[in-house]
């Protein structure tokens, strides 16, 4: 069964179609990219570029982006690759194939290629992925059912859209940052044979995944001081110094749903609404999501531009101990005000009736009550728990603290249960009484 294409990312369409125009007008003659070889697309380009490829130069980016559009479009037309959406990616999203676990930054790749002047790398690159793919084809030739991948797959696995927020003691992140791999892998081994309640499965899971991972590292140097370290710090700092944690909700959910809730609080008056929302109201749409719609923010906590719509920019900071500076960090350093500000005035039951009374105004302007399913309640459920979650890490932080901001994958979101025991073991007693 073929996998039904994915949709392209807009900004990668768009780089297509500028750089075919360009190339267009270089050569006075329309050029099919997806056809092209590189070797051609590289000679044409060159003209454009007007000498060495700078990536400080705006114009050469975009041709960089449009290179890494093409190179997509292709591996798509010959392999059935698709985009995903990958926060931790340059361009936002990456390539993954239905037929192997294999990720793919083109916007990187391409990046290299025209960095070194060899456009042809492209080819190099694309065959080695014939080969990768093929063997693992052949692999399930000795009977195995052939499993093929998704975009949802993909997404679940390497996409960093869930958050929680987590408020971290500063000495122990110290004592962690500075220590070596091989006195953490120590702790997190010792933490394991300590708990009564994680699965025997998981607690070797734990070990290959965690212990694992820091014992490749030079086990000599601070985590601090090496980049491997940098890709662990949210989960170790989560497992070693986390005080109070919220829940995990998909990003979305925080900036269009929750925050928004906390924002807008319970006014006295509702604003007059459109037919197109009544319609929408008639039509089941959650009265939780009409109302963060419709109804006016009562607080100026709101910043569009910040991290979930409220967290200005300048308020974020990366752990001391980061050494690589991905995209997307998956561990980011809060300035508690502006989430403060958000609560000060934040009262649930007040807000509950508000949205109740909003729903009634609803019904009222439409003359009907609505077939509403059980998806708003669930929703306006998980927001106020994040919000009660949310004010519960900001207690911990007016006790001495520090605020973070936590990026995970699905999967990952879904292991949080067994951390929690793990978090349990490391930071409860050492002496276990029988």
């Amino acid at each position: 069964m073929a996998t039904s294409p994915s949709p392209v990312p807009p900004q990668m369409q768009i780089a297509q179609e500028n750089l075919a125009h360009a190339l267009e007008q270089v050569e006075q003659k329309p050029v099919d990219l997806v056809q092209a070889s590189w070797s051609d697309i590289g000679r044409s380009l060159n003209k454009l570029l007007g000498g060495p490829f700078k990536l400080d130069r705006p114009e050469h980016q975009q041709l960089a982006l449009g290179v890494a559009a093409v190179f997509a479009s292709k591996l798509m037309a010959e392999m059935g690759a698709f985009w995903f959406p990958q926060r931790d990616a340059l361009e936002g999203a990456s390539l993954g194939f239905p037929e192997a676990l294999v990720v793919l930054s083109p916007f990187e790749e391409s990046l290299t290629a025209l960095s070194r002047s060899k456009l042809t790398r492209l080819d190099e690159l694309t065959a080695e992925l014939r080969k990768s793919l093929a063997s693992a084809k052949f692999g399930l030739a000795g009977g195995g059912a052939p499993v093929r991948l998704r975009m949802d797959d993909y997404a679940r696995l390497f996409d960093a859209g869930f958050i929680q927020l987590t408020a971290l003691d500063p000495a122990k992140t110290k004592q962690l940052w500075e220590g070596t791999p091989a006195w953490a892998a120590r702790e997190i081994r010792d933490a394991l044979g300590r708990s009564k309640q994680l699965p025997p499965e998981a607690k070797r899971q734990m070990e290959a995944q965690l212990a694992g991972t820091l014992s490749r590292m030079d086990q000599g140097k601070p985590l601090q001081a090496q980049p491997e370290g940098a890709g662990l710090l949210d989960i170790l700092g989560h497992l070693f110094a986390s005080k109070a944690a919220s829940g995990i909700g998909p990003e979305e959910l925080w900036r269009e749903v929750a925050f928004p809730l906390a924002m807008i609080g319970a006014p006295a008056q509702f604003p007059p609404v459109e037919q197109e929302d009544l319609e929408e109201y008639a039509a089941g749409a959650p009265v939780v999501a009409l109302y963060v719609d419709l109804v006016p923010f009562t607080t100026p906590a709101a910043d569009e531009d910040g991290l979930l719509g409220v967290i200005p920019m300048e308020d974020l900071a990366l752990p001391s101990a980061a050494s690589s500076r991905a995209a997307a960090p998956r561990l980011i350093k809060v300035k508690p005000d502006s989430l403060r500000a958000l609560f000060r005035a934040y009262d649930p039951a007040k807000l509950k009736d508000g949205i109740q009374r909003f729903g009634a105004y609803l019904q009222e302007k439409a003359g009907k009550a609505q077939a509403e399913g059980g998806q708003g309640k669930r929703m306006e459920e998980v927001a106020f728990t994040l919000l009660e979650d949310a004010r519960r890490v900001l207690d911990a932080v007016d006790k001495g603290a520090e605020l973070y901001i936590r990026r995970l994958t699905e999967a990952e979101a879904a292991s949080e249960p067994m951390l929690a025991l793990l978090r349990e073991s490391l930071q409860g007693p050492r002496i276990i009484l029988a």
